[in-house]
C-alpha cells in the first residue's frame, strides 16, 4: 500500500491518505479491508485513485446515454443525496431511495434539477 500520512498532528482538516495500486484499486473491498484498522482509528480517510482508473469521458457519455444502449436499464434503488451544513464544517449527509428508475429518467431528472 502507497501511504502518505500528514505530518502533522491529527486536525479537523487532516486524515490520513492512502493512494492504492490499479490492481488494488479494483479490488476495492480487499483494499479497505487493508487499510482499516489503521484508517478506523482517525474516523476518516482520503483515498486517491489511481491514474488510468477512469474512462474515457466519451465512453462514459455514451453509456449515460438515455437513448443508448443502456437507456432502459433500470436502477432498483437509486438514491438523492442532501447536504445539509451546520456549524464548525460539521455536515449531515441523508440518502433518500427514490424508487425503481430507468437510467432514462435519472438523466431526465438529472438535468432538469
Amino acid at each position: 500500500i502507497n501511504k502518505k500520512i500528514c505530518k502533522r498532528k491529527m486536525s479537523r482538516t487532516t486524515c490520513p491518505v492512502y493512494e492504492p495500486s490499479l490492481e488494488e484499486f479494483r479490488d476495492m473491498q480487499g483494499f479497505l479491508a487493508k487499510i482499516e484498522p489503521e484508517a478506523a482509528l482517525h474516523g476518516i480517510c482520503k483515498i486517491r485513485p489511481p491514474a488510468g482508473w477512469w474512462r474515457p469521458r466519451a465512453e462514459i457519455e455514451a453509456l449515460c446515454n438515455p437513448n443508448g444502449p443502456f437507456g432502459d436499464l433500470t436502477i432498483r434503488s437509486p438514491t438523492s443525496q442532501s447536504v445539509v451544513s451546520f456549524s464548525r464544517g460539521e455536515y449531515e449527509v441523508c440518502h433518500l431511495v427514490v424508487g425503481s428508475k430507468s437510467i432514462r429518467e435519472l438523466r431526465t431528472r438529472a438535468e432538469r434539477d
